[in-house]
């Protein structure tokens, strides 16, 4: 935990480090996602409109999940790519590799190089289906079950870290927001 708490406060410093370098500047003399964060500060502040940009943030923690799952997964040699996977078929197993590509929505060839490396990790193997034989359905082997609990607390720790100091009440909200920009992802 320590491990991961160094890596977090120097992925910190350094994206700090990189706020203040120079941003790109487009034709109308606005950086890069400007345009998009004058609708949310509309002070003219650069510095605030840079820590007020939603995109920006959403990298971010795109970021140090990455960091975090990697640490914390490193041990059993699970990637980043490779966890979201596992954790779909502890919930259901038997599922074909479309099924897994539709509800993670992830590209297909991401999860077909995901789905391979968890195999020759032995963590998971194809199995035909029984009435259509064209059809592999994706099952969790023996070492697959055995991370389950390391998958699931790090999965817990991850979404405590992400709301420490919220109330119920923001918890929800930041939920039903994040819900609603992936909605409106789908829509574009």
């Amino acid at each position: 935990e320590r491990r991961i708490a160094h890596v977090l406060q120097t992925e910190d410093a350094q994206l700090q480090a990189q706020e203040h370098q120079h941003q790109p500047v487009d034709a109308g003399g606005h950086g890069e996602g400007e345009q998009v964060v004058e609708r949310f500060s509309g002070n003219g502040n650069e510095e605030n409109d840079m820590q007020n940009n939603p995109g920006r943030l959403l990298s971010i923690l795109y970021r140090k999940a990455q960091v975090y799952w990697t640490q914390s997964l490193k041990e059993y040699h699970i990637t980043s790519a490779e966890y979201p996977i596992l954790l779909r078929l502890y919930a259901r197993e038997g599922v074909t590799q479309e099924e897994i590509v539709a509800e993670l929505e992830m590209d297909k060839s991401a999860i077909a190089r995901a789905l391979q490396s968890l195999i020759d990790k032995g963590f998971v193997e194809k199995q035909k289906d029984e009435q259509d034989r064209r059809c592999n359905r994706i099952y969790l082997t023996e070492k697959g079950h055995g991370v389950r609990q390391v998958i699931e607390e790090a999965k817990q720790k991850w979404n405590e870290i992400l709301m420490k100091n919220m109330t119920e009440e923001e918890q929800r909200e930041m939920i039903r927001l994040l819900g609603q920009s992936v909605k409106n992802l789908k829509r574009e």
